[in-house]
């Protein structure tokens, strides 16, 4: 029991971010900017052959989410051991589940963060997808409409 309770204090100073969501885009390989911060939201109409805002073709999509710890001074004393366990999940408007990954142990980096990821293929015309993280009591989620047809 005690040792819960220094697990749950030391991951408390954790902070979950926000999820974010990039299109891989297959023609030249590279990420599109994260889909969720935009203003506007993101139109996934037929992003499977370019169409609606993708800026290329698009089948698969990286989901992610940052932990930080903040910054303690030094760049060796922001790396951190974080327990997890940070879970993402995708699933679709039925439920069917899409994409899950946990991450038990993590380190911070010399900036006092981690980004961990979860990679979803071939869901680009999924419908609904609703994406879950869970760390240390801190929940977030987002929702993406990837719908294809003609």
């Amino acid at each position: 029991m005690f040792a819960l309770a220094l697990i749950a204090a030391a991951a408390a100073h954790i902070e979950m971010s926000g999820i974010q969501a990039r299109l891989f885009y297959s023609e030249t390989g590279r990420l599109s900017d994260d889909l969720l911060a935009r203003k506007k939201p993101f139109v996934f109409w037929n992003t499977i052959i370019g169409e609606g805002d993708a800026e290329e073709n698009a089948d698969d999509l990286l989901v992610s989410v940052t932990l930080s710890a903040g910054k303690f001074g030094a760049p060796e004393e922001n790396e951190r051991n974080v327990d997890g366990p940070l879970t993402i999940k995708a699933t679709d408007e039925k439920g069917k589940l899409l994409g899950y990954r946990t991450f038990k142990n993590m380190l911070t980096g010399v900036g006092g963060s981690t980004t961990l990821g979860l990679w979803l293929n071939d869901v680009t015309c999924a419908g609904t997808v609703k994406v879950q993280a869970r760390f240390a009591g801190q929940f977030r989620s987002a929702v993406l409409e990837m719908y294809c047809g003609e």
